[in-house]
């Protein structure tokens, strides 16, 4: 299957994904962030996404 796909770049050893999303409202700037949280010997990891 070959699909249609944004450029995208890559920063902070993979935690770091910067893109923009183009729709019928025009080009929108989008970030995703993995970062890593430890609570009480836990590990988590947060995905943040946004405009």
């Amino acid at each position: 299957m070959n699909l249609e796909r944004y450029e995208y770049l890559v920063r902070n050893n993979f935690q770091y994904y910067e893109f923009n999303s183009i729709g019928p409202k025009g080009t929108i700037k989008k970030i995703i962030r993995f970062s890593l949280r430890n609570i009480d010997g836990v590990t988590y990891i947060n995905l943040g996404f946004g405009d």
